[in-house]
């Protein structure tokens, strides 16, 4: 999350489109809440697909 948000931070900065990972930082949010945070970024495909 934290390197997230630093990115999210410095390309809405330089004035980039931050849309769609706007979107993945709210994934990632959801994870986090889901007990995944120590996980790696396949925490997200179960995010988004908890079956």
């Amino acid at each position: 999350m934290k390197d997230t948000d630093l990115f999210l931070t410095q390309a809405h900065n330089l004035g980039l489109n931050t849309d769609g990972l706007v979107g993945i930082r709210q994934i990632i949010q959801h994870a986090m809440e889901m007990g995944l945070a120590e996980a790696d970024y396949s925490a997200i495909y179960s995010a988004i697909n908890p079956d």
